[in-house]
């Protein structure tokens, strides 16, 4: 079986530019994939603030299984979904995390 290997590199800057390879992308290129790339440590501490203000023991619950996901990992920048709790990074699915990369260059003009 052969080992998918990575492809691309994230970046968010100190602006909040986002970045694959080098590549800058626009908000209107992510609002098109639905995702985003996030912070990994962001979103871990913005889990933690949600689960505290939520009043939903389903929330909670599924918020929890999230932040024991994303402690779990060791990706810095992850990709999080703009309308679901779902995320993609590298350390979870190499493949999926490279084809969704490819999926965003392709709808950035110019590339």
């Amino acid at each position: 079986m052969l080992k998918t290997k990575l492809k691309f590199e994230l970046e968010i800057d100190d602006e909040g530019n986002a970045y694959i390879n080098d590549i800058l992308i626009d908000r209107e290129v992510f609002e098109k994939v639905d995702c985003i790339i996030r912070d990994r440590e962001q979103l871990i501490e913005d889990l933690c603030m949600w689960i505290s203000e939520s009043t939903s023991d389903n929330d909670k619950f599924l918020m929890k299984n999230d932040l024991k996901m994303l402690m779990d990992l060791r990706d810095d920048l992850v990709f999080s979904s703009l309308s679901t709790n779902d995320y993609i990074a590298q350390g979870l699915d190499i493949k999926e995390f490279n084809d969704l990369c490819e999926e965003i260059l392709s709808k950035v003009e110019g590339v």
